[in-house]
């Protein structure tokens, strides 16, 4: 957890205790909405981002918090199911540089411990870089077998 935000830190501990505790934590967080750094709060607050997310969230959690509670002691409480260095198919991992919420450690991590994987910093994104993401991004994500083309090649290939 070196480097995630501060709820992130407190959700990792009690992930370790056990499942009550960790609904009891996520419905009892006073704490607000996590402080993030303007170019973030810059994102997460256009209304198509916001209203997005409250409806996701909102869907997400009306059948209670134990999906979350999963989600979270999956991640921090107990060791991973699979070892990434075992992934045999292509993997591409984009992660903002000024992520505060996940730093791009955990990134670099996992990229130097999947043999397939390709690590894309991005230097001016954070935790939400994914809502701005590149044409060529999307361009991956459609074509996901071919290979990443930068953006003079892919302005050329659409005019």
């Amino acid at each position: 957890t070196a480097g995630m935000m501060e709820g992130n830190r407190r959700s990792a501990a009690v992930a370790l205790q056990d499942r009550d505790a960790m609904i009891a934590h996520l419905g009892a967080d006073s704490s607000g909405p996590p402080q993030l750094p303007p170019f973030e709060a810059a994102v997460l607050t256009r209304p198509e981002v916001s209203a997005m997310l409250a409806a996701a969230y909102a869907a997400a959690v009306r059948p209670g918090l134990g999906g979350w509670a999963d989600d979270v002691i999956a991640l921090f409480g107990r060791p991973w199911e699979v070892d990434p260095a075992a992934i045999t198919v292509p993997v591409r991992l984009w992660h903002g540089e000024l992520d505060g919420v996940v730093p791009v450690a955990h990134a670099r991590w996992l990229a130097a411990r999947i043999p397939t994987a390709t690590l894309t910093v991005q230097p001016d994104a954070g935790h939400a870089g994914h809502f701005d993401a590149t044409p060529a991004t999307l361009e991956w994500l459609l074509h996901g077998d071919e290979p990443l083309r930068d953006q003079d090649e892919m302005a050329a290939a659409t005019t």
